[in-house]
């Protein structure tokens, strides 16, 4: 470790940090699961009626994503994109990713809130689809943001 000299005070900085193995397992993982959901997102949003036969979608989850508010969509749009963002911003290293895991983070809690609460989410997608969708990205994103806040804290982040 070198020091950089700032003002009067000597600070911390990491020369040649090497990228630990699991940087890599993290975030290729993050990014092909944020990747599915960019996918499932763009499927949703343009209303493909095969996507939704496939997913066994009938009348009732259908008109839900055909008058889709747009508050909902712009917290939907940053948390799926904001996502991948944070999930590429690991793997090239940049410490840009702790800001950007975070608002994807925050975008997705704000998108359960508006669903659930307000949205009447439950009742149409039922209690295991909505369990998934309430822990699966949300969970993922809290995960991503911390590992990214940990690797930024150890100087893997740039």
């Amino acid at each position: 470790m070198a020091s950089k000299v700032s003002g009067d005070a000597q600070v911390p900085h990491r020369v040649g940090t090497k990228a630990p193995w699991h940087l890599w397992l993290v975030g290729g993982f993050a990014a092909v699961f944020n990747g599915i959901g960019a996918y499932d997102y763009v499927m949703t949003r343009s209303h493909d009626a095969v996507y939704f036969e496939q997913l066994g979608y009938g009348a009732a989850k259908i008109a839900y994503f055909e008058h889709y508010p747009a508050l909902p969509a712009v917290f939907w749009t940053v948390g799926v994109f904001g996502a991948v963002a944070a999930s590429a911003l690991v793997l090239f290293r940049s410490r840009h990713a702790v800001p950007v895991a975070l608002v994807a983070l925050c975008a997705q809690a704000g998108l359960d809130i508006i669903s659930f609460g307000f949205m009447d989410r439950l009742s149409v997608f039922g209690v295991r689809q909505s369990l998934f969708d309430v822990l699966v990205p949300l969970g993922l994103a809290a995960v991503l943001f911390g590992y990214a806040l940990m690797m930024s804290r150890r100087g893997v982040l740039h």
